[in-house]
């Protein structure tokens, strides 16, 4: 059979969409035969990746490694793991656990799905100052430990956000550590060198896109207690003193290596209760603006004793009352609103955490009863442990929300282990 030349088939039946189709996809390849893939799509195509593969990318080519590691790539990330940790429909929630083991006084961390009861599903971290030890030649002696409470806990969280935890060993180094990309940051020595009581927060400026760490030494000058503050900039990289004018007279932190965490991060800035006379209320230290603030409590609550829970302590009663309160506006007083009252017979001895579902956790210091959880709902309460950690040989020492990131990622001065 003769052969038609493409001259002589009628123009209304050629080929001109395959023609065209196949002469574009000619331009998305190169010579080599590979695919021209446009960046928007391998950017759309990274962000769904887990960490773990992400990182692997960061090793495939100079233009993808640039990519992750730029700024709008990091927030970008960052944002779409915030919603989705967010989203109550969701089950990937995760909480961070520091556990320190009594007996053989030895800590560790974890990170454990809140989706199980008890925690089941959960993995193991690298303590970051093992690495941070072998680096500076300095052997950890496991038998001095720092005291929080009554109990033993060589190292304090500071506080964790943005998938970053703030951990500090005495005065020895204060580290920023992102455990999913196992890299942290060893903060240089504070300005303020002199002896005293030391307390130290966490946290955030949403405006500046940095994470601070806030320190105060309070101490005794001939002339009576006397208190510095300094400020690390993890974006500037260094300490900065704020003038003794800016400071609220008799501010009083309270000490971060205690059992009860004192300070809260709410909308980019620190807080702390603090009293005067009979008088309580909150002060608050903007972490944009580093200016400090003051914002109202219930006036109900101002007639207990108070915490960061409102408590009632059993002397007359036998019974202790936990109350929660919710500032529905913040920084507007008249929007505080009592959610529900805890009441039990042992001492309790702190809050520590809340779960997905509004169970709170509650560690109390009596040996019969260490941890138990709290349906503010149903008012049930049951023992709560974690699978993997007994509590009577195990001290859950910090328990909080962690969403995973890569913030770190792009710092020449990170150390990887």
């Amino acid at each position: 059979m003769e052969a038609i030349s493409r001259d002589r088939v009628p123009e209304e039946i050629r080929p001109k969409k395959r023609m065209r189709i196949r002469f574009r996809c000619r331009q998305a390849m190169r010579a080599d035969n590979s695919v021209n893939i446009p960046e928007e799509i391998i950017h759309d195509i990274l962000l769904l990746l887990p960490i773990k593969s992400l990182l692997k990318c960061t090793a495939v080519c100079k233009s993808w490694r640039s990519l992750i590691q730029s700024s709008a790539f990091m927030h970008t990330h960052l944002s779409r793991a915030i919603i989705q940790s967010n989203n109550q429909n969701d089950d990937a929630r995760l909480l961070l656990l520091q556990f320190a083991h009594r007996e053989e006084r030895k800590r560790s961390y974890s990170l454990h799905w809140d989706r199980c009861p008890s925690f089941s599903e959960y993995s193991k971290l690298t303590d970051p100052f093992i690495a941070y030890n072998e680096i500076s030649g300095r052997q950890e002696d496991n038998n001095q430990t720092t005291k929080m409470g009554n109990r033993n806990c060589k190292v304090n969280v500071l506080g964790t956000c943005n998938g970053l935890v703030c951990l500090q060993e005495g005065d020895i180094a204060t580290l920023i550590w992102n455990p999913s990309i196992r890299k942290f940051v060893v903060l240089p020595p504070p300005g303020v060198t002199f002896m005293g009581s030391t307390s130290h927060a966490f946290g955030y400026d949403p405006r500046t896109n940095d994470y601070k760490v806030f320190r105060t030494v309070s101490y005794y000058k001939p002339c009576g207690l006397s208190r510095a503050v300094e400020i690390f900039s993890l974006a500037r990289g260094f300490w900065k003193r704020l003038r003794n004018a800016v400071v609220p007279a008799n501010f009083s932190p309270g000490n971060s290596t205690s059992y009860d965490k004192p300070d809260a991060l709410v909308n980019g800035a620190l807080h702390w209760i603090q009293r005067e006379g009979d008088n309580k209320f909150i002060v608050s230290f903007d972490l944009s603006t580093e200016l400090f603030g003051k914002i109202l409590m219930p006036k109900s609550a101002l007639r207990r004793r108070t915490e960061r829970w409102t408590r009632e302590v059993p002397w007359l009663t036998g019974d202790v009352h936990f109350y929660l309160w919710v500032m529905k506006d913040y920084g507007v007083a008249e929007s505080w609103s009592k959610l529900f009252t805890i009441s039990t017979q042992q001492h309790v001895l702190r809050p520590l955490s809340f779960r997905k579902s509004g169970q709170v956790v509650l560690a109390y210091s009596s040996d019969d009863k260490c941890y138990e959880l709290v349906d503010p709902n149903s008012k049930q309460c049951d023992d709560f442990r974690i699978d993997g950690y007994c509590p009577r040989t195990s001290l859950y020492c910090f328990m909080d929300y962690f969403v995973e990131s890569i913030v770190l990622l792009d710092r020449p001065d990170a150390i990887s282990y």
